[in-house]
């Protein structure tokens, strides 16, 4: 038996196995970033990959070549070169640890080679072997659309009898319908298409599942099913709801003659509503009465809503005082009042906005609205120099201690405090400050809370009891060193698939780990994968989960690794040289990244904003031109290299004109017209006046969490 010194070293075999694995694990990246790059299509595998089949063919039957064989079975198949992908997935299917993995790639080869009957195979023995497997939702997809390929609908009826909650589910719903219009169940079909169509008429599926429906009528007749009016009428809401003006005018129009009463009269309200956003005017919607009060009332804010986007102030005023009139309890006045408040309050007419928003606080004191409502009017106070503005801060903190704008009630009651320049006022400015950086020590309004106090000196520190309300951070929770017996398979499937580059599997394992045990640990690894992985959103809500509310702690209290998965740094050479030629700040140039795309290269907001630094088409073609940069498509800003060239230009040119980081912040945001105009006119003391002045809540968020960004980053990696 050997002795516990010997016992402790690793035998020649792991460690070649180690050396090996680290091996493979380069060899997969590599070729990984170069089927990323590579257009699709059939070319010719690169070196890299010529490399990788080097390495899987070097160790043959062994388990880390036919790893490599799965990798390289799948980039074929992403490439097109299915017989090829047929054959090293042939090679692999040795492979124990990832066998599920094997099973699933074959399927879609052999799907595209119209080797149906293989596929479905394959699949079904996934099913039944791994019923656990993280991949059971997609090859529970993959088996059903398999089997309706392979004409053979039963099975994938049978399969889809199996699904839970599929009902809610428009991909599974669709696919049962296909099942069932191919086994002439048309009655079945028909209805199954019908709750694609009218209860999730946003997804993917609904066009095509209104191009059956109409096929179906034709071929039914009388037969076809006719949905209840409340299924209608559910399709014109979500359609409403999400702003799809057109559709949803359509969908209430075709509901109105099948619905009564209160439905009927809310129908006709909303598709009255569209026709007015479409540009009809609000003429319509004034024209009409409704004897229900809410649905009156709902009229009402709707005109109201209209007039704002004709900048019609005098009828938004006299539409408001008959609602106050005819409606005065009413939720929708509450909203009208607010968004009155709102148009004043964008466009820079700040008395007249707090004189709405204080009906609020005054009428519906617990109303969703009333918290920022109750704030705006005592920022008014504040920028007016008003002697009351002490007053209503100091009531807001203690009405609201631990709402968003605490932070910047600290921060706005120590400067009240400090401008009045006595000794016992100096004491009181201190705890304010004292406290704003103790509980929100990262926050924007904690970086100038500290240049405050410099300027105090050190002195006496008044005990004041409105901040006693003001909660603690939540305790993070206890990360144990050893991880939960029944996580290991996830996680060494984990660590398998991390070695050939199947990060967003490897991310799957571990979630499915976390989702058994939901032990601390496991998001720890998590965070580690998702970094290595190049998925540094993944790692933040990682390690969000350990430490809540991260950025409210102190760095001391949170280990620097945690930190810097939470604030990762690629791309760091590539910034500061950008960062040199522009004469831009590097660490705002970071903290602008992280609330942008959190540092992921392919991501595409709905605003049609792509990459890194999220540039819209427009913008980045003006400054490719200005660069004299070739620019062809949007695909060209998922280039991390390309994409931060132009916007840090755009970024430089934005400090030239505003001259402050905020100021150029607010214009990526907004836009340059909205910051010229919010800074048109005004008399800011300091600069955080103009920030906590920013009209947009969204804007000015934005604002304050890039520049918190930034000091994070300045104090984790020390650069300027």
């Amino acid at each position: 038996m050997p002795n516990a010194k010997t016992a402790a070293k690793p035998s020649a075999a792991s460690s070649r196995f180690a050396v090996e694995a680290r091996e493979l694990t380069r060899l997969a990246r590599a070729a990984k970033k170069e089927a990323e790059k590579e257009a699709k299509g059939g070319d010719d595998p690169g070196v890299a990959y010529q490399r990788l089949a080097h390495f899987a063919k070097l160790h043959g039957t062994q388990e880390l070549g036919e790893r490599a064989a799965l990798a390289l079975g799948y980039y074929d198949y992403n490439d097109g070169r299915y017989t090829q992908a047929r054959q090293w997935l042939d090679e692999a299917k040795p492979q124990e640890l990832l066998a599920q993995y094997v099973l699933f790639w074959s399927a879609q080869v052999d799907r595209n080679l119209n080797n149906n009957a293989a596929a479905l195979a394959e699949l079904q023995q996934l099913r039944e072997q791994y019923p656990q497997s993280v991949l059971a939702s997609v090859a529970f997809q993959a088996l059903a659309e398999t089997a309706i390929a392979a004409n053979q609908p039963q099975v994938a009826l049978d399969a889809l009898a199996t699904a839970k909650s599929i009902e809610t589910n428009p991909t599974l719903l669709f696919l049962r319908a296909q099942a069932h219009e191919q086994a002439k169940d048309l009655i079945s079909a028909a209805g199954d298409y019908l709750e694609v169509y009218n209860r999730f008429p946003t997804s993917t599926q609904a066009d095509e599942a209104g191009q059956k429906i109409a096929y179906l009528q034709s071929v039914m007749g009388n037969t076809f099913p006719q949905p209840p009016a409340s299924d209608k009428l559910l399709r014109a809401n979500t359609l409403f709801e999400a702003h799809q003006w057109q559709q949803a005018e359509d969908a209430f129009t075709s509901a109105l003659p099948s619905l009564t009463g209160e439905d009927k009269d809310e129908a006709q309200l909303r598709s009255d509503y569209c026709q007015a956003r479409l540009g009809g005017g609000a003429a319509q919607l004034s024209s009409l009465a409704f004897t229900e009060p809410e649905i009156e009332a709902e009229r009402l804010y709707d005109v109201v809503q209209i007039y704002w986007l004709l900048n019609n102030d005098a009828n938004m005023n006299a539409t408001v005082a008959q609602m106050l009139t005819r409606a005065p309890q009413s939720t929708w006045t509450e909203r009208a009042l607010f968004s009155l408040g709102n148009y004043y309050w964008v466009n820079m007419q700040r008395d007249k906005a707090a004189a709405e928003y204080q009906q609020i606080v005054d009428k519906f004191p617990v109303s969703e609205d009333a918290i920022n409502a109750e704030w705006r009017v005592a920022w008014t106070a504040y920028l007016d120099r008003a002697p009351i503005a002490q007053q209503l801060l100091e009531k807001f903190l203690r009405d609201n201690p631990n709402a968003g704008y605490t932070p910047d009630a600290l921060y706005w009651l120590g400067r009240l405090a400090q401008k009045k320049r006595s000794a016992a006022d100096a004491a009181i400015a201190r705890a304010y400050f004292k406290k704003l950086l103790e509980r929100f020590p990262n926050n924007y309004f904690a970086h100038y809370a500290e240049l405050r106090l410099r300027e105090l000196r050190p002195g006496r520190v008044e005990k004041l009891d409105i901040l006693d309300a003001i909660s603690r951070v939540p305790r993070a929770r206890t990360v144990l060193k050893s991880t939960p017996e029944e996580a290991l398979p996830f996680l060494r499937r984990s660590l398998a698939l991390e070695t050939i580059g199947f990060d967003d599997d490897a991310l799957l394992e571990l979630h499915a780990a976390y989702d058994q045990t939901h032990a601390a640990s496991l998001q720890m690894t998590l965070a580690r994968v998702a970094v290595n992985g190049e998925k540094y959103g993944s790692a933040m809500v990682a390690v969000r989960n350990i430490y809540p509310s991260i950025e409210a702690r102190p760095y001391s209290t949170v280990p620097r690794e945690v930190w810097l998965l939470a604030f990762p740094l690629p791309y760091r050479a590539q910034i500061l040289a950008d960062a040199r030629r522009t004469r831009t700040d590097p660490m705002v140039l970071a903290g602008l990244m992280h609330q942008e795309s959190t540092f992921e290269k392919d991501a595409h907001s709905y605003a049609n904003a792509y990459g890194l630094m999220q540039l819209i088409p427009e913008t980045a073609e003006l400054y490719a031109r200005k660069l004299r940069i070739g620019f062809s498509s949007e695909q060209q800003l998922l280039d991390p290299v390309y994409n931060l060239r132009l916007g840090t230009v755009y970024f430089g040119d934005l400090m030239r004109s505003f001259h402050t980081p905020e100021a150029a912040l607010a214009a990526y945001n907004a836009g340059e017209p909205r910051v010229t105009a919010w800074q048109a006119g005004q008399n800011y003391a300091e600069l955080p006046e103009f920030v906590e002045s920013i009209p947009f809540t969204q804007t000015r968020e934005y604002v304050e969490i890039v520049m918190r960004n930034a000091f994070i980053y300045r104090r984790l990696y020390g650069l300027r």
